[in-house]
């Protein structure tokens, strides 16, 4: 989700007419956001458990989704920006994690797999974030994909995934 809102608030930004000194400065501020991010990760990685730090990552995009729906133009930047802090973090974490967890045999196998699937669902999901934000604007899009997101997460918690 956080790279679909990363090229889509890209039109965002042109719709709205962004400058491009204005464009540029979100851009620097998000690069320099992602090295925080990334020099931070192993830090949170030991202040959290893998349970707690994923729910975590996931209560954090469910909620910039929801608060998407506000719709007022700097917040939606704002929001940009915690995307992309979001990405930082979550890329290596899960790197992190299939390193420990899988054998180095299946690992290679896994990471295929791995994105082999994102490559599908972003075929699916990408053109049609495009098509709901063409129809229904990007802040309702985005908002209404956080509910879902909201529904499994809160059904995942209530089953005890979380937990341990």
């Amino acid at each position: 989700m956080c790279t679909i809102y990363y090229f889509y608030f890209q039109s965002l930004m042109e719709k709205h007419h962004f400058s491009g000194g204005l464009i540029s400065a979100l851009m620097i501020t998000s690069s320099l956001i992602n090295i925080c991010g990334l020099r931070y990760t192993p830090l949170i990685q030991v202040k959290y458990s893998k349970r707690r730090l994923i729910s975590l990552l996931s209560s954090s995009l469910i909620s910039l989704l929801l608060l998407t729906w506000i719709n007022w133009l700097p917040l939606l930047c704002l929001l940009f920006l915690f995307s992309q802090l979001l990405t930082s973090l979550i890329e290596p974490i899960f790197s992190n994690y299939y390193n420990q967890l899988i054998p180095s045999l299946q690992r290679a196998t896994l990471l295929s797999v791995s994105s082999a699937l994102f490559s599908l669902v972003m075929s699916i999901i990408f053109p049609l974030t495009g098509w709901l934000i063409q129809n229904i604007g990007f802040s309702f899009t985005f908002g209404a994909i956080g509910v879902p997101l909201l529904f499994f997460l809160t059904l995942a918690i209530l089953q005890g995934q979380f937990s341990k």
